[in-house]
């Protein structure tokens, strides 16, 4: 899958669902998790790449601000936090202390 149509596909659930309901947190967290694991295995992408996953994990610790859906989510956020550290291009500074 494109990034290109990652972005289609959350715009639609985005619309479909709101910003700050539990499915569209779920599938922008999977979105990033989805990136990370291409990039675990095909190594380093450029910065283009790294921008769309720093921008499909904010959106995810966005929508899930309510207390009852970050603690559905944290574990997620967690093992996708402990990749970013080891990440090239700056990915360590995205994570989001309240995802922790």
């Amino acid at each position: 899958m494109s990034l290109d149509a990652a972005d289609s596909i959350l715009a639609e659930v985005k619309r479909l669902s709101g910003a700050d309901s539990a499915v569209y947190a779920g599938t922008c967290l999977c979105a990033a998790e989805l990136a990370r694991d291409f990039t675990e295995c095909y190594g380093d992408m450029d910065e283009h790449f790294y921008d769309r996953l720093a921008r499909y994990y904010g959106e995810a610790a966005r929508a899930a601000r309510r207390p009852e859906l970050a603690a559905e989510l944290r574990e997620r956020f967690r093992n996708l936090n402990a990749s970013f550290a080891s990440m090239g291009w700056g990915m360590g500074s995205v994570v989001d202390p309240e995802m922790e």
